[in-house]
């Protein structure tokens, strides 16, 4: 992609503007520049892109985050909830319990990642692709394995004896121990 930046009377350039990845123009600048624009800044602050590429980062970053922990935690729901019938518990989630947890989850995660702050080392990445999909390899093997790590965990407190004992079940509600 075209990165850099440039200075013009915004009838020349129109091509450039027009083939780069991401165009900021000022506010004052030409209607052909604008039209060719992703973004205009209306201020006429240079300092103002400099902004708008910190939160664009630091919204992307977000957005991945949020991505993993929801996929990890889809993950893990739907494997106890397959898993369990063959290991002797019928429900280990109601859908009741799903329901809640989903709106519980999705809510105050969303709430936590949408009110991160934009963090200046954001500016020292290089730009993404315009084609560079949400999750990248790194991403989905993180999902994977938190994902059989917090599945195994699940299982692990679903099956034992003492932290059944702890909680207080009864050896008779659970047929397989």
């Amino acid at each position: 992609g075209l990165y850099g930046g440039m200075k013009g009377c915004g009838l020349n350039e129109w091509a450039a503007l027009k083939r780069a990845e991401g165009c900021f123009v000022m506010g004052s600048g030409t209607e052909v520049a604008k039209e060719a624009s992703d973004i205009v800044i209306l201020d006429n602050n240079i300092a103002s892109s400099a902004k708008a590429v910190l939160y664009g980062r630091t919204i992307l970053k977000s957005i991945r985050k949020f991505s993993v922990y929801q996929r990890t935690m889809k993950f893990c729901a739907v494997s106890v909830s397959i898993i369990g019938p063959f290991i002797g518990i019928d429900t280990p989630v109601t859908v009741m319990q799903m329901l809640w947890i989903n709106i519980i989850m999705d809510t105050l995660a969303g709430m936590a990642f949408s009110g991160e702050p934009p963090l200046a080392e954001f500016m020292r990445e290089a730009p993404k692709r315009r084609d560079e999909p949400v999750l990248n390899a790194k991403m989905i093997w993180q999902i994977l394995f938190d994902g059989v790590f917090t599945v195994a965990l699940c299982l692990f407190f679903l099956c034992s004896p003492k932290v059944n004992a702890f909680f207080g079940f009864e050896q008779s509600q659970l047929p397989f121990l």
